[in-house]
C-alpha cells in the first residue's frame, strides 16, 4: 500500500483562454492556484500468479485569484483536473519454463469530470467521466517482453472535449 497526501502553492499558471467570438484560443497567466488533495496505491497477491491492484486519487485544484481579462474566477476549478480518477486491475503471471512466463492483464481507468474552460458558457466548460478497459497478453523473458494490448475494448465514443470552432459566416 502506497499513500500520499499533498499540497501545491502554484504560482504563474497558464490556462488555455477561448475567445468566444471566434473560437481562436490563447494561452494566459491566470495568476496563482491551490491543489491539494490525495493518492493511494494498493496491490495485493491474492495467490503465485493472480496479483490484484487498486488506485485512486482525490484532487481539489482551485484559482486562489480571478482575472477579469479572461474571465477567470477565484475559486474557479483548474482546467482538466478532474476531482476524482480511480483505477482497478488484474495480473495473471504463471511460469512457462524456468525463465519464461506468460501473462494476461486487464485494467479499467476511470477519470471523473473536470472543466476544460474557464468561462461557464464555453462549450468545453464541462468535460464529462469517462473510463477506458484495456487488457494484455504476452510473454515475459526477464529482460524482454512481447505483448500484444488493446485499449479502449468496450469500443466508447463518449465525447471528452469540446472545443470551440472557427465558423466563417
Amino acid at each position: 500500500i502506497n499513500a500520499v497526501l499533498f499540497y501545491i502553492d502554484w504560482t504563474g499558471i497558464q490556462q488555455m483562454v477561448s475567445l468566444p467570438t471566434c473560437g481562436f484560443g490563447f494561452d494566459a497567466n491566470v495568476g496563482s492556484a491551490t491543489s491539494l488533495g490525495g493518492e493511494t496505491d494498493m496491490r495485493y497477491r491474492l495467490t503465485q500468479d493472480l496479483t490484484l491492484g487498486l488506485s485512486a486519487g482525490l484532487t481539489h485544484a482551485t484559482l486562489n485569484q480571478g482575472s477579469a481579462a479572461v474571465q477567470a474566477q477565484k475559486g474557479a476549478q483548474v482546467q482538466g483536473v478532474p476531482d476524482w480518477n480511480a483505477t482497478g486491475s488484474v495480473e495473471y503471471a504463471h511460469p512457462i519454463t524456468r525463465r519464461v512466463k506468460g501473462f494476461l492483464r486487464a485494467n479499467w481507468a476511470w477519470v471523473g469530470k473536470s472543466h476544460g474552460s474557464l468561462i461557464a458558457t464555453d462549450p468545453d466548460y464541462n468535460r464529462p467521466s469517462y473510463g477506458v478497459l484495456g487488457a494484455s497478453s504476452g510473454i515475459d523473458f526477464g529482460k524482454w517482453e512481447l505483448s500484444v494490448f488493446g485499449t479502449n475494448l468496450t469500443n466508447d465514443h463518449i465525447i471528452i472535449q469540446r472545443p470551440n470552432l472557427q465558423s466563417v459566416h
